[in-house]
């Protein structure tokens, strides 16, 4: 897998040391992402994309998610509108806040989170994940939106009547 692993061994997994733990998970999560955006001929700049053109089929006034370490996925807004694009029977608009104090902050990520598993994605993040805005951690939880709108429209039927390419 390529994973490079610097400063304990074996022996500190097996012995349930949880930061080597956190750290070997959070490598392979990265690992798996980048294994599908690969697949897909994509990488992360054509995911941001993705992410800020599914927003603005929806919101026109949200502004762009710049990177992966942008501020504004901090709030939670950005996620919910785009699990909200991606599944929207599983956020509901109402109960998205502003996001502008940290109260706020912390109960639109358990949301988001929540809608994600809701959704059907596969979640590796946490809401601490979301409010702290880590970067890996952010790619895996849009990798995993990504997937699960490419599932949803992969089972979509197509019209017969259509002319195929």
């Amino acid at each position: 897998l390529g994973l490079v692993v610097e400063g304990f061994s074996g022996k500190d997994l097996a012995d349930g040391i949880s930061m080597y733990i956190l750290s070997m998970a959070s490598q392979l999560m990265r690992t798996h992402a980048c294994q599908f955006l690969e697949a897909l001929g994509m990488g992360d700049a054509d995911m941001l994309e993705w992410a800020n053109c599914q927003i603005k089929r929806h919101d026109e006034a949200m502004p762009n998610l710049r990177n992966f370490a942008d501020p504004q996925i901090r709030t939670g807004v950005f996620l919910l509108k785009l699990l909200r694009s991606v599944a929207p029977e599983c956020a509901r608009e109402e109960l998205i806040l502003s996001g502008t104090t940290e109260e706020e902050r912390a109960q639109n990520a358990r949301y988001a989170i929540s809608c994600a598993h809701k959704a059907g994605c596969t979640v590796f993040a946490t809401w601490e994940d979301v409010v702290e805005g880590r970067p890996r951690m952010m790619l895996c939880l849009l990798a995993a939106i990504m997937a699960e709108d490419l599932r949803r429209h992969a089972a979509e039927p197509v019209d017969k009547d259509l002319p195929t390419p």
